[in-house]
């Protein structure tokens, strides 16, 4: 019985990757002609483990990750999960493409602080739901009150017990069209 449970556990998490692969071109299509997609580079975050590190996010693939496990010793050393991602030219964001997962009963509670310097001052853009389950790309509009910047930094807060575990997938971000 234990193994028909496994199984049948391991066919729902494949079918539900192959569901948000299948989506993730669609997804990558800006809404908007005026805005350009851009993949940023991770350049700094709240873990660093071996193997699923912040650059996994961002690698344009989306069966890797950047992996924050659960525990008690995690939640020790940082109550908050970050990372820190770099446009590569100062750029004014318009909306968030994100593809992950997070192991609690609902999505997790995300900040989103922007800045022209990867060590701050940093300005509250957002704050949203996202890595729910099942993983699938999530468009976040951000206001247009957002200013022009280079840097953003997500914030994965959270949620209620020790255990809780995060994987981000996919971060892209929909800027306005460079002039020139």
């Amino acid at each position: 019985m234990r193994a028909l449970s496994v199984l049948v556990s391991t066919l729902l998490v494949a079918l539900t990757s192959a569901r948000a692969l299948a989506g993730a071109a669609q997804n990558r299509k800006s809404r908007d002609d005026r805005l350009d997609i851009v993949a940023p580079a991770a350049i700094d975050a709240s873990h660093k483990l071996k193997g699923y590190g912040p650059e996994r996010a961002v690698d344009g693939d989306e069966r890797t990750f950047w992996l924050v496990p659960g525990g008690q010793r995690m939640e020790m050393m940082s109550r908050d999960k970050w990372l820190t991602l770099d446009l590569g030219t100062a750029r004014k964001p318009r909306a968030l493409d994100l593809l992950g997962v997070v192991n609690s009963f609902g999505a997790a509670r995300v900040l989103l602080d922007v800045g022209n310097s990867q060590d701050g001052p940093w300005t509250r853009a957002g704050c949203f739901r996202a890595f729910g389950s099942p993983m699938r790309w999530q468009r976040v509009e951000l206001g247009r009150d957002v200013p022009t910047v280079r840097y953003m930094r997500l914030f994965v807060r959270r949620e209620g017990h020790a255990t809780f575990q995060h994987k981000v997938h996919g971060v892209l971000v929909h800027c306005d069209k460079k002039l020139g």
